[in-house]
């Protein structure tokens, strides 16, 4: 009861499973055979908590599964389900200017939410973004300089010039993306610039 009372609190959380130490499910909010397990190798650990690698679930949002060990080591593992549909909302909601989106990028690269709604098939693709300029910069400074917070560059993303900026999510490993534009970023010191030219003349 207390674990579905949990999931139903939690609109992120789609179960929560109670695994021993061998990994046989316990008791699980899912009313049928639970679907998680401890994640693997290729596991990333945050603050003591093992969130497996993202992929898309039957809805095409990107889901992980995360497992906290319990007790002294040898009492099993709590381990639950969630996927981003929240997330994937808030990132929707996210513009600068008229026409500049966001992205978030996962641990190695993997693309988990789209602002852009031409561009979210990308995401249910599992498409990977680790050769993005704005990713380069921020995982490979140049040679004797510290990895910048920050990175931003212009470049052309497939559908336009735009100008880019990025920053670490360090809790996490993630990084989030800005894009807008250059015609839009750069349209006030456009019009400077032409009114200037006609002062000028």
């Amino acid at each position: 009861r207390i674990l579905k009372t949990f999931v139903l609190q939690l609109p992120e959380s789609k179960e929560v499973t109670l695994l021993d130490e061998a990994g046989s499910a316990l008791v699980s909010s899912r009313v049928g055979t639970p679907t998680v397990t401890v994640p693997g190798s290729d596991s990333q650990e945050i603050e003591g908590a093992l969130m497996s690698r993202f992929s898309v679930d039957d809805d095409l949002l990107p889901t992980a599964v995360v497992a906290v060990r319990l007790g002294g080591g040898n009492d099993g593992w709590l381990v639950g389900r969630v996927n981003l549909e929240e997330m994937w909302r808030m990132v929707d909601r996210i513009r600068v200017g008229e026409q500049g989106v966001a992205m978030l990028v996962g641990m190695r690269g993997q693309l988990l939410a789209h602002g852009h709604l031409d561009e979210k098939q990308r995401v249910a693709r599992g498409e990977n973004l680790s050769s993005h300029p704005l990713l380069l910069a921020l995982e490979n400074p140049e040679d004797g300089e510290p990895t910048p917070p920050l990175a931003s560059a212009e470049y052309d993303n497939g559908r336009d010039a735009v100008l880019g900026v990025a920053a670490h999510v360090p809790a996490l490993g993630w990084m989030v993306i800005v894009e807008q534009p250059q015609s839009e970023a750069y349209a006030m010191a456009t019009r400077l610039q032409s009114q200037l030219g006609i002062a000028i003349g």
